[in-house]
């Protein structure tokens, strides 16, 4: 689950600097105001922080574990987002839904690798 964790931030921060500093690259800006790019490029890169920070402070905390589910569940939202755009809003619309539920995937099944039966103590 650490190295997930890894994964996870470094791909988050690199898309937030990527959208902060560019967002024409991902999204249709002519009919929006350029501020809410740049305020979901800031989000990806404190979401990319908040990852590399659980991986580096990383242990068998139950924050750890809230903090890796929580994005676990939030690249499967933002990819299955992505992919239902019909609006055509996201211009790498195919690389995006697939990385994110890539990196889903892959956070999913290591959870599933980690998980420690339940202790019976009556």
């Amino acid at each position: 689950m650490k190295y997930a964790l890894l994964i996870s931030g470094i791909v988050e921060l690199l898309g937030g600097i990527v959208v902060y500093f560019n967002p024409e690259i991902a999204f249709r800006t002519e009919s929006s105001p350029i501020t809410i790019f740049k305020m979901y490029g800031l989000l990806a890169g404190v979401v990319g922080l908040i990852n590399i920070l659980a991986y580096k402070h990383y242990s068998e905390a139950r924050i750890i574990t809230i903090i890796y589910i929580s994005m676990m569940f939030f690249h499967a939202a933002v990819g299955f987002i992505v992919f239902a755009d019909r609006q055509n809003f996201f211009l790498q619309q195919s690389i995006a839904a697939v990385l994110h539920l890539g990196i889903f995937s892959i956070l999913f099944f290591c959870y599933l690798k980690d998980l420690k039966p339940d202790s019976d103590e009556g």
